[in-house]
C-alpha cells in the first residue's frame, strides 16, 4: 500500500537522520541487522554527560559536558531510573530525544517537546541507527537516558548534516511510554453489514469474506473494539497494526502483521477511505473498513504491484495504538 511512512520524522533537526530515515543510506556499521541489539553500559563518555529536566515536562533538557567525548562502543548512563516493563528490541516506544555533537559540544536539536509530536521509535527497525535504539534498550518508561554513539553506531563513514563522519553523537532519551502491539479497547459488534472477524492469539485478524462483493457507495466503518484513549484528528502521526483485504480476489494484499511491526504515518498519506476509517476514533480501538474504489486506488488507476484493480472494493481491519500531531522539529 501507498503509505507516507516517516520512520520518527521528527529526528530531522538539524538535518540529523534525514538521509537515514528518508531510506536513502544507511549507516556503514551502524545498523546491525545481522545482530542483536544489547543494552549497553555506562561508561567515562555517558557518565561525563550532565542533564538538567526542565520544570516542565514539554521543555528540553539542558546537556552539558567538555567536548571532545571519546567512545568506541555506545555507552548509556541512567540519569532517572522509570518503572515498569523493560523496553525489548522488539517493542515500540515513544521517546524524546536531545541531540548534541559529542565532538565539537553543538546543540543538534530535539524532538517531542514544546508540542511538538513524541515520536514512536520502532525497535527493529534497522533504517534508525542501531546506537539510537541501543540508548532505550533495557530502560522503563519515565527513564532518561544519557547516550554517547560512536559513528560506528550512527552514521559512519558519511556522517548526516552538521555530525560528521567522524563525530561522536550524544543522544538523551526521555522515555515516555511502550506502544501496545494489539488494540485492548472493548468488544464490540460492528453490524449486520460487515464480514465475521476472528483474532487470532497474537491479535491478528482475519476476515470471513462473503463471496459476493458489496460495493458501497462510500466508506463504511465500523468498531470492533471501542478504545478510551486519545482521539485521533486529522492529519495526526498515527500507529497502527492493520491488514488489508481485496474483496474482489480475497487475497491480503498488505498487512503490518506479518512484517511483525506496527506502522507509523500521517493520516493525510493514505488513500481517503483508510483515513476515514482512522479520524475521529479512540487509541485501543479496531476498526473494520469497507472502502469502495472511489475512495481507495480508483482515482490513480489501481495498484498493479499489489494485484489491486481500479474496480477491486478493499477491506481494512486496523488496530489503533497512538495519535499525535504529525511532528515538527526545534533547533
Amino acid at each position: 500500500m501507498r503509505f507516507t511512512r516517516p520512520v520518527l520524522p521528527a529526528l530531522a533537526a538539524a538535518g540529523l537522520l534525514v538521509a537515514t530515515l528518508a531510506g536513502c543510506s544507511t549507516p556503514e556499521k551502524g545498523d546491525p541487522g545481522d545482530a542483536a541489539l544489547s543494552c549497553p553500559a555506562a561508561g567515562d563518555a555517558s557518565k561525563a554527560v550532565k542533564v538538567k529536566v526542565a520544570d516542565g515536562a514539554d521543555t528540553a533538557p539542558k546537556v552539558t559536558f567538555d567536548a571532545p567525548l571519546k567512545t568506541d562502543a555506545t555507552q548509556a548512563s541512567v540519569i532517572k531510573a522509570g518503572t515498569g516493563a523493560k523496553i525489548t528490541e522488539k517493542d515500540n516506544v515513544k521517546v524524546r530525544f536531545t541531540f548534541v555533537n559529542g565532538t565539537t559540544g553543538k546543540a543538534l536539536g530535539a524532538t517531542g517537546y514544546e508540542g511538538s509530536a513524541v515520536e514512536t521509535l520502532p525497535m527493529t527497525n534497522t533504517q534508525v541507527p542501531a546506537g539510537l535504539r541501543k540508548a532505550v534498550l533495557c530502560a522503563k518508561p519515565g527513564a532518561i537516558i544519557a547516550a554517547v554513539i560512536p559513528p560506528d553506531d550512527g552514521f559512519g563513514a558519511t556522517g548526516a548534516g552538521e555530525l560528521k563522519a567522524d563525530d561522536v553523537l550524544v543522544a538523551v532519551a526521555d522515555v515516555v511510554s511502550i506502544v501496545k502491539d494489539k488494540a485492548d479497547g472493548k468488544s464490540v459488534d460492528p453490524g449486520a453489514e460487515f464480514p465475521k472477524v476472528t483474532l487470532k492469539k497474537s491479535g491478528e485478524p482475519e476476515v470471513d469474506l462473503p463471496k459476493t462483493v458489496v460495493e458501497p457507495a462510500t466508506t463504511l466503518i465500523g468498531q470492533l473494539k471501542q478504545g478510551d484513549g486519545a482521539t485521533v484528528a486529522a492529519g495526526d502521526t498515527v500507529t497502527v497494526q492493520y491488514k488489508g483485504i481485496d474483496w474482489n480476489t480475497g487475497k491480503v494484499f498488505d498487512a503490518s502483521w506479518t512484517r511483525g511491526q506496527s506502522s507509523s504515518f500521517p493520516t493525510t498519506g493514505v488513500i481517503a477511505g483508510f483515513s476515514k476509517a482512522l479520524v475521529g476514533q479512540k487509541v485501543g480501538s479496531q476498526v473494520i473498513a469497507i472502502i469502495p474504489p472511489a475512495e481507495g486506488y480508483g482515482p490513480s488507476g489501481g495498484q498493479p504491484s499489489a494485484g489491486i484493480a481500479a474496480t477491486d472494493t478493499l477491506i481494512f481491519v486496523v488496530d489503533i495504538l497512538d495519535t499525535g500531531a504529525t511532528a515538527s522539529t526545534q533547533g
